[in-house]
């Protein structure tokens, strides 16, 4: 099929590179500039582990191209809007860039064209969307006859090529999705055949995005508060957490307790669906301690640290881990940048390393990025390690003891032993 995908950030460029791949002839949208100039170029405006090489393949194969802007193509047969929806001054996802897209949509394709949101929605977006396609096409004085409808994506950065090959579900959410259907057909062709394929109305589809990933940020917080009474007792949580995660009815992932967590989903999400329901008259108290305690775990162990070091004034904190989890080098919402806020209100300086967050990116918080661990132990008064990046999980600690001049180890993801610390010389504190 010929599809468009409009909005190239980490949903709609892998899903356009993946489904070229797979054999589809796909248009990248992307009206950012810079963005645009970097696709071209065959290059990822981001890190994604086997990005560079899949975007390589999809572009040698001719069938994959990037444009600035939709244009009016009768051959073309589904669009998908992937486009950002942040947070807006009312709490609530922002719709701006989607009405945007839609509109676009409704004057530029075909009346019948089918249009599929992928984009992060609160109930009711989509039929926004619908209303600015029929307004676009109205506008050029035609009736729109297609369909919109609703798909979320559940991919995790640091893994999205896989989660986009191979989902654990694929969700559709609107009406007349039957087996004839063009967008079932599509999503059948790039679709494993063991994976299910869950078709829904959209208010249903809507929801599930947003109440996905609000659970996976209420297991996260579960262990982080957890920790505390674990600490108290002296009880280890990674252990305690191993224990719990071996029932099958709760499973191990999303329980691994630390700083917290961020990321452009999992803080945005949870917080719209707070604000939602509020609008609608439902309290969500049980998100909004989820929020909470995500709060005070990165500021809780910034306390304890600081607590057990002493003044910041003039001193240099060590970071080790910016971004908001291994294995990407996204800073949205990452507990470094609070961290990093804090210690310089406090009158400290930051060096730091993330070998995936490039140096431009870095300094931009106002600190100094090195180019690897070892210079960040060289000049630290303070350690802080705050991603599980395989390198920081695996120190030499006698490399560690020549270098590092400072009495404290923060380990804000609970990798390390304390007894391995204690020989090595250090205070660990979490």
């Amino acid at each position: 099929m010929k599809i468009a995908v409009i909005g190239m950030g980490y949903v709609g460029l892998v899903s356009a590179v993946v489904w070229t791949n797979l054999g589809h002839t796909v248009i990248g949208v992307e009206n950012n500039s810079e963005k645009l100039q970097r696709l071209l170029a065959g290059e990822a405006p981001f890190f994604e582990p086997g990005l560079h090489s899949a975007l390589a393949e999809a572009m040698q194969s001719g069938r994959l191209t990037f444009v600035e802007t939709l244009v009016a193509d009768s051959t073309l047969e589904l669009v998908f809007i992937c486009v950002g929806t942040p947070i807006g001054v009312d709490g609530l996802l922002n719709d701006q860039y989607l009405l945007e897209s839609a509109r676009m949509v409704g004057m530029l394709g075909d009346a019948n064209l089918q249009v599929v949101i992928k984009s992060t929605v609160l109930p009711k977006m989509s039929d926004k969307v619908l209303e600015e396609v029929r307004l676009g096409c109205e506008e050029r004085g035609l009736v729109f006859k297609g369909g919109v409808y609703f798909s979320p994506e559940f991919l995790s950065e640091g893994s999205a090529l896989r989660d986009t090959l191979a989902p654990s579900r694929v969700v559709l959410g609107g009406e007349g999705l039957d087996q004839e259907n063009l967008v079932v057909k599509f999503f059948k062709s790039v679709t494993p055949e063991a994976v299910p394929i869950v078709i829904t109305d959209i208010r249903s589809a809507e929801l599930s995005k947003l109440a996905a990933n609000a659970m996976l940020a209420s297991r996260i917080s579960f262990i982080n508060e957890l920790a505390l009474v674990a600490d108290k007792v002296g009880g280890d949580i990674n252990l305690v957490a191993k224990i719990i995660g071996l029932d099958p009815r709760i499973g191990p992932n999303f329980l691994k307790a630390g700083v917290g967590f961020g990321g452009g989903c999992f803080p945005k999400d949870t917080n719209s669906l707070i604000n939602y329901a509020k609008t609608i008259g439902i309290k969500t108290g049980l998100l909004e301690a989820v929020v909470e305690v995500n709060q005070q775990a990165v500021i809780g162990f910034y306390n304890r640290v600081v607590s057990a070091f002493g003044d910041p004034v003039g001193k240099r904190l060590g970071i080790l881990g910016l971004a908001y989890k291994e294995g990407t080098d996204d800073l949205r919402s990452a507990p470094a940048l609070e961290i990093i806020e804090r210690w310089r209100n406090a009158g400290g300086m930051v060096v730091a390393f993330d070998p995936l967050v490039v140096k431009i990116q870095a300094e931009k918080l106002g600190i100094t990025s090195l180019d690897d661990a070892t210079a960040v132990l060289s000049q630290a008064d303070l350690l802080m390690v705050l991603t599980a990046e395989p390198e920081f999980i695996n120190l030499d600690w006698e490399r560690v003891s020549a270098l590092y001049h400072g009495e404290i180890i923060g380990d804000g993801r609970r990798l390390y032993l304390a007894k391995v610390v204690n020989k090595a010389g250090f205070k660990l504190i979490t």
